[in-house]
């Protein structure tokens, strides 16, 4: 994988590429002339996945409409088309759910983006074409697939755990209103019963204490 470029469909506009290593003159002159055949991939007519040869490099594409985006990867002609494809779903992938939001804050604000505006992307760009890259990859697209499942699992689980604590933070906080109210209930349930069995013990005493007043009462009076 040679070069990676991530465009604004509507505006052909560059906002994230990879860092390339080589300088061959075949591909410095390809990357001179991409321009007219982003234009041409532009183009309604065109399929939104596919792949245009120019040897000793073949360049793939595939375009989002919806999101504006158009992402293009230049590979040795040699390199297979499903592990091309994949490698732009999973760049495509990634893109829209880092910068997605932030792209439709630019448009919703009516602001241009500059080029090259999400360079902060070519870090992902760049591991994932050493994974791509990989001369085992060429015959394990299945090994590379669920490597970088295995890196979205434990993001998600990690996003996840995070949310789990919040929400047991929750629970702790709910449990702990509960438990005070229930103790408020407790205390004055046990009032009650303190009452209740102070009248049963001393009712008796009381009512004995009242007749012996009476017959004294009547005795000496």
């Amino acid at each position: 994988m040679e070069s990676t470029t991530i465009y604004q469909l509507s505006t052909t506009t560059p906002l994230a590429a990879s860092s390339d290593d080589i300088k061959e003159s075949q591909l410095i002159e390809l990357k001179k002339k991409i321009k007219p055949i982003i234009l041409k991939i532009s183009n309604p007519h065109e399929p939104d996945i596919g792949n245009i040869e120019s040897k000793p490099y073949c360049i793939h594409y595939k375009i989002n409409k919806e999101n504006d985006l158009l992402i293009i990867v230049i590979t040795n002609d040699k390199f297979p088309n499903q592990l091309a494809l994949s490698y732009l779903s999973e760049i495509e992938d990634e893109f829209n759910h880092i910068y997605k939001n932030e792209i439709t804050s630019f448009r919703e604000r009516g602001e241009i983006i500059r080029p090259y505006q999400f360079m902060s992307f070519e870090t992902f760009i760049s591991k994932s074409k050493k994974i791509y890259s990989d001369s085992r990859a060429k015959d394990g697209l299945n090994d590379i697939n669920n490597q970088l499942n295995d890196v979205k699992n434990i993001m998600n689980k990690n996003i996840n755990d995070l949310l789990n604590r919040g929400e047991n933070l929750n629970n702790l906080q709910d449990l702990s209103n509960s438990l005070k109210e229930q103790s408020f209930k407790y205390k004055k349930y046990a009032k009650k019963i303190n009452w209740d069995l102070f009248i049963k013990q001393y009712t008796p005493l009381a009512v004995v204490a009242l007749v012996v007043l009476l017959l004294i009462y009547r005795w000496f009076f």
